[in-house]
């Protein structure tokens, strides 16, 4: 199934620890429900930013059901930032 961006529900997840820092973006450990997920979150300061996010979750749907391969639960867009949400 696709993942569409969604601009609400992403207040429902609690932000915990950083778990890592790359290049592209920020790891954190969130939680919903007491289920725990990760969170990636992407800085979108421009349109190239925001086409790269939108890319990798377009791959990491092409790839749900890998069970070598985490799974894509959700996609957020807030004011300057897309956040990724997969299992941890």
């Amino acid at each position: 199934d696709r993942i569409e961006l969604q601009t609400e529900g992403f207040e429902k997840y609690k932000k915990l620890e950083e778990l890592g820092k790359g290049r592209f973006g920020t790891v954190f450990r969130v939680e919903k429900d007491g289920q725990p997920f990760a969170g990636k979150v992407i800085k979108c300061i421009r349109a190239q930013d925001r086409e790269k996010a939108k890319s990798e979750i377009e791959i990491l749907t092409l790839v749900q059901g890998h069970e070598k391969l985490v799974q894509i639960l959700a996609a957020y867009q807030l004011n300057r930032e897309i956040v990724i949400i997969t299992e941890l």
